[in-house]
């Protein structure tokens, strides 16, 4: 059937730093490429999604047949709440089979979908997918007997300062697509290949995966598996499975206009094709498709300063000064190599005289502070594993953009000691560590200590008159490793 072809769609990697929300796929709804994925909360709004692609099946009739499919879909998405989504698809495409038997015909396959999902944590999403398939046997036309629904449950994972994210989906698709074929016996093999009917129901599994490898573009993977039951189901391995790797791009960095390319193959053994035994979907052996998403930007409201009171009629003392203008600073924190964002770190922003004001980064970095007066402000930002960093920004009427980029903060350990003679009195010795270099000066009482990162180090230390020591020692992540030392005098 068609949507064994096709699946994901272009990116929404809408900023300049490379993030891992994925993009949208080919229902207008984000997705792997045949995985769905649960709706972020900040992507409300409405998407429109194309496609067009080519499959190839081999000779499956065994009479030197091959089979050809181009398809195309148009599909449209609304999020109206950050929890919920609803998309409807036009899926369409002309099979033709070359052999004894050459048939050709078109297909027509609209599909609704309702998709929810909340965040668990700063990492987790899970969610629900509700789907209709309303199969037919020409392009355009239904029949409402074969309507077929299905249920899944969703899972994402996405660290966010990592750029992977993870996808899947378990469900069951209750398969009444055999009945737009009732005279199946009469159709030649061909088209019972072509039209993409089950007479069993499927338990739907699928795993994804996708990784942003640079700003605005990422690299997609997924494996589904529609393992048929019930009466009619061929066997584990004769069930559709098809393995689809791509790419998406962003072309503008509002995140507006999505690009993708994706190959499927299918590694499925084919099922018996014959008069008599029930109608089995057969996937495209190989396929691939480019596709398009639209979707326009969501406006902002922006703060929009009041003017100030009309003077009074009679004035018999001087006016007092108006209010001072009020603007707005948005901006992202992304880490210091500009790849990830820094979600949850504590933005504290300091304009003219008034108190300081704080607000949170999102999942994705961005935060937004109102009601700052306009000229200079200081801008602190703190997040968890990285080293706090302050800008310094003139703020203007208009609403201000600002980037800011932090570095993590190293994990420290220490190595603390003590150097003296077999007297037990203190040797002024030189004491290095190695690989770093480190020249560490000894306390009169012939103590020492010196601040490292956790790692693996040589000490030597050295005292004129004395033999020179080595010492290896292991620093522990925001541990304290003590090393004491005793010099015997050289001859």
């Amino acid at each position: 059937m068609f949507a064994a072809a096709v699946g994901g769609l272009a990116a929404t990697m809408a900023l300049e730093p490379a993030h891992a929300d994925v993009g949208d796929s080919t229902d207008a709804l984000p997705g792997m490429v045949r995985v769905p994925v649960v709706v972020p909360a900040d992507r409300t709004g409405v998407a429109v999604a194309t496609a067009a692609g080519y499959a190839w099946t081999e000779d499956v009739l065994h009479v030197g047949d091959s089979h050809h499919r181009a398809y195309g879909s148009l599909a449209a998405s609304v999020q109206a709440t950050p929890f919920l989504a609803a998309a409807l698809r036009l899926d369409g495409r002309y099979d033709w089979s070359s052999g004894p038997q050459s048939t050709s015909g078109w297909v027509g396959d609209p599909r609704l979908e309702f998709r929810a999902g909340m965040p668990i944590g700063s990492a987790f999403r899970f969610g629900g997918q509700l789907g209709v398939w309303f199969p037919g046997n020409d392009a355009p036309s239904w029949v409402p007997g074969s309507t077929t629904p299905d249920g899944s449950v969703l899972a994402s994972y996405h660290r966010p300062d990592s750029p992977i994210t993870l996808a899947s989906r378990v469900g069951f698709r209750w398969d009444n697509s055999a009945k737009s074929a009732p005279d199946a016996d009469r159709l030649p093999l061909s088209d019972r290949l072509s039209l993409g009917l089950n007479q069993a129901s499927a338990i739907l599994v699928g795993l994804g995966i996708s990784v942003a490898v640079a700003p605005r573009f990422e690299v997609l993977a997924d494996a589904t598996w529609d393992l048929l039951v019930g009466n009619g189901s061929p066997g584990a391995l004769e069930s559709p499975i098809v393995l689809s790797v791509g790419a998406r791009y962003t072309l503008d960095r509002a995140g507006c206009w999505q690009l993708e390319a994706v190959a499927t193959a299918s590694p499925s053994e084919r099922p018996e094709v014959a008069v008599g035994l029930p109608l089995v979907d057969i996937e495209p052996r190989v396929g691939g498709f480019v596709g398009l998403v639209v979707r326009p930007p969501v406006a902002r409201p922006v703060s929009v300063p009041l003017p100030p009171p009309p003077p009074p009629p009679q004035v018999s003392e001087p006016l007092a000064a108006p209010p001072p203008e009020r603007t707005v600073l948005r901006g992202q924190v992304v880490s210091e190599d500009g790849k990830n964002p820094v979600a949850f770190a504590r933005v504290t922003v300091q304009s003219g005289n008034g108190s300081p004001k704080e607000v949170r980064s999102d999942e994705r970095g961005h935060f937004e502070i109102d009601d700052l007066d306009v000229g200079p402000a200081s801008v602190e930002v703190v997040a968890d594993g990285f080293a706090s960093a302050t800008r310094t920004v003139t703020l203007s009427a208009s609403p201000s953009e600002l980037e800011v980029s932090i570095a993590r903060a190293l994990p420290s350990g220490q190595v603390r000691g003590l150097v003296r003679d077999f007297g037990g009195k203190p040797v002024a010795a030189r004491i290095r560590i190695e690989p770093v270099g480190a020249d560490v000066i000894l306390d009169p009482d012939g103590t020492f200590q010196a601040n490292v990162a956790p790692g693996t180090y040589e000490v030597i230390i050295h005292a004129d008159g004395y033999v020179d020591q080595k010492r290896r020692v292991v620093v522990e992540r925001d541990g304290v490793t003590m090393l004491n030392v005793e010099l015997r005098r050289g001859r």
